[in-house]
């Protein structure tokens, strides 16, 4: 064998040795960056709740739906009462919505009213002068039949939802609450309405233009003692649920459980850094 060929030979070896030292140094980097990842965007398909084996908790924390008595046909008002329209966003030909101040003029809040067949209902409390929300004042469909979502503010971290039903020939408030996430929780096909904000979570579900709904910190805190705030995390379709610790060396623990048809289940226990 010349010179020439071993040189090849052992210039080769090397060039394959560099390549798997390589390999094998980004396959560990990538395994810890996933490990990293799973704390904040864990990587489970929380999409259907059914098909997850991983469920942790054998004894679901049951809940019970009640039903919301603040479901409430709204006020005819005269149109002298708008001192001035704000906002006015249209929906169909017999149907709007408006954005207006009532006397005096100073008045600090905005309102909201529904117009229906030149009849106007209020809708109440919508945003406050001086904070410019009236330009971020929204109304979209719902995914439930026949109802709309006005959407505004009362300050600059305080969100304000309506939920409006328009069924009938006159208008009804189904519930209003903060920000609402409308996602099927447990893949039997029906909505839940998640209401999560500053902590606090409840759930809502509509049958036949009735609100029934759970206060999902209220249940967990007669399970959990000390449970501090609990948060619906939309891109997981999960609860994360923070506890005040018992080790010193740190402030809260976390639980993560899903909503399932025979109650709320724990996934997992994550971490945060």
């Amino acid at each position: 064998m010349t010179y020439k060929i071993k040189k090849i030979i052992i210039l080769s070896i090397a060039i394959l040795l560099f390549i798997s030292i390589n390999y094998f140094i980004n396959s560990r980097n990538n395994k810890n960056i996933a490990k990293e990842s799973d704390i904040g965007n864990n990587s489970l398909n929380y999409e259907n709740p059914k098909e997850m084996s991983n469920i942790i908790d054998t004894n679901p924390i049951e809940y019970k739906y009640k039903k919301l008595e603040k479901s409430y046909n709204m006020t005819q008002i005269d149109r002298e009462t708008m001192t001035k329209i704000v906002k006015k966003i249209d929906i169909r030909e017999d149907f709007d919505f408006y954005i207006y101040t009532k006397p005096p003029e100073d008045e600090y809040a905005y309102y909201a009213a529904v117009k229906i067949n030149n009849i106007f209902y209020e809708i109440g409390e919508i945003g406050y002068k001086g904070l410019n929300l009236e330009n971020s004042i929204e109304v979209s469909r719902s995914s439930y039949k026949n109802t709309f979502i006005i959407q505004g503010g009362l300050g600059a971290n305080y969100v304000v939802t309506y939920y409006i039903a328009i069924e009938d020939k006159e208008p009804m408030i189904l519930f209003d609450a903060y920000s609402v996430s409308e996602v099927d929780l447990d893949g039997d096909g029906e909505i839940e309405f998640v209401d999560s904000f500053s902590g606090m979570t409840s759930i809502y579900r509509i049958k036949n233009k009735e609100v029934y709904y759970i206060s999902v910190n209220d249940l967990f805190k007669k399970f959990k003692k000390p449970v501090n705030r609990i948060f619906f995390e939309r891109e997981k379709n999960a609860f994360l649920i923070e506890l005040n610790s018992t080790d010193s060396n740190k402030l809260y623990d976390y639980e993560r459980y899903i909503y399932t048809p025979n109650g709320f289940k724990e996934i997992e226990k994550p971490t945060f850094e």
